[in-house]
């Protein structure tokens, strides 16, 4: 009898849950949808903050690399970037380090509620460069490589979770800033 009731809960379940997933629109799995949620993410990137609402769900996760600071620094940003407004302020404090600032996307694809991209940024040192200590000088091209991997709501359509790999070593090598691997001492000396 026990087992009989278990089994008629977890049926009626996985029956409610099914039934949602079917309610939801399949539009936002279609390579159209996959390549138009790319594109707005990349305007987003270009500067159009216009679009973050429409892009991204009210509760964002972002996973991404430690950014290295210099010499044994680094920071964790990803923990900071949990909202479509906190995600704006992320760019805007990116682009200031700018003078010029894009992505290329060298290949993308898509799946059910998944998108990968492989970017190169190609952007030009601003005045108010100040991510890093840096050698080059304001207009100095600069370029590296990342791939995002970005998670959809199955119902919305929009990017609940941004997942970012970026060659941060290039990055830093690439402003004059080879980073120093030592590892730190654990002991004190």
């Amino acid at each position: 009898m026990r087992a009989s009731l278990i089994i008629g809960l977890l049926t009626s379940a996985s029956t409610g849950l099914a039934a949602a997933i079917k309610s939801c629109p399949g539009h936002f799995t279609t390579p159209g949808y996959h390549q138009k949620i790319m594109n707005d993410y990349l305007a987003i990137w270009a500067g159009n903050l216009s679009l973050v609402n429409s892009t991204f769900a009210p509760h964002l996760t972002l996973q991404g690399d430690r950014f290295p600071t210099g010499a044994h620094g680094s920071v964790q940003l990803a923990p900071l970037v949990n909202s479509p407004e906190a995600f704006s302020g992320f760019v805007r404090q990116t682009r200031a380090n700018f003078g010029e600032y894009g992505f290329r996307v060298q290949r993308w694809a898509g799946d059910g509620a998944n998108v990968v991209f492989r970017w190169t940024l190609e952007g030009k040192v601003g005045k108010a460069f100040k991510a890093v200590p840096t050698n080059l000088k304001e207009g100095d091209a600069i370029s590296y490589n990342g791939t995002e991997f970005l998670t959809l709501d199955a119902c919305t359509g929009l990017i609940v979770e941004v997942s970012s790999a970026q060659d941060l070593i290039t990055f830093m090598y690439n402003l004059g800033d080879d980073i120093n691997l030592t590892p730190l001492s654990t002991d004190g000396q």
